[in-house]
């Protein structure tokens, strides 16, 4: 899927930094992107990450910051079709103008890669405990980490203790959060690597009953 007027996307320079944006306009190996300022500084020349999502993973391009333009009502695409991105009433929008770095702009790279194969776990409509909720839907498994779909919103690198059960069998440990996407729904979704054995033995013990269960399954049931 190409990146196109319309997607909502996720920009970030450091953990610390980073921001849910959409994008209003697109020209070449140049986009423009609305943003409040209060919620992400940025400057001309600064280079960031633009992360999307397409058929369930998650892909980053790295960009370069080629201008701010102050008001996004008045210098946005005039042919747009779409309404400007909501922001809250008292926001200070901006139009961040980015030029993809040219090694990026043919083969974004894969944020979500783990160790190993990852198995999708949408169907199971499965819960799981993550930080301090109770109700966090599972999105996919492997033997090294799983992706989660929740309401808080948590900085890239942090360590969130996780529960998940299966079979009967219940684990729990400490993972890590490696890669993050802000949904349209406001919700988050994390990809994550096993800290501790109990709930990396669990995930390998999903991914794999997974695995075999998709393996045995005829295509179109």
């Amino acid at each position: 899927m190409r990146i196109c007027p319309g997607m909502y996307i996720q920009i970030s320079g450091t953990p610390e930094r980073s921001i849910a944006a959409r994008i209003l306009w697109c020209h070449g190996a140049m986009l423009g992107v609305e943003i409040d300022r209060r919620g992400f500084e940025c400057h001309v020349e600064d280079q960031l990450h633009l992360t999307y999502s397409d058929d369930g993973k998650l892909f980053t391009k790295q960009v370069l910051v080629r201008g701010l333009v102050e008001s996004a009502a008045d210098n946005a695409s005039p042919n747009l079709e779409f309404p400007v991105a909501p922001l809250a009433d008292d926001a200070e929008p901006v139009v961040v103008v980015l030029v993809f770095i040219p090694e990026h702009i043919e083969r974004p790279g894969v944020v979500d890669l783990r160790q190993s194969k990852r198995m999708n776990t949408a169907d199971l409509n499965k819960l799981i405990t993550f930080g301090d909720r109770y109700d966090c839907e599972l999105q996919d498994v492997s033997p090294s980490g799983f992706s989660v779909v929740t309401a808080d919103d948590f900085a890239l690198d942090s360590i969130v203790r996780a529960e998940i059960s299966d079979g009967g069998e219940t684990a729990e440990g400490r993972v890590r959060i490696r890669n993050s996407l802000v949904l349209k729904n406001g919700r988050f979704r994390y990809g994550v690597v096993c800290l501790e054995r109990q709930i990396k033995s669990l995930c390998g013990v999903l991914a794999m009953r997974l695995h075999r269960h998709q393996s045995h399954t005829p295509a179109g049931f």
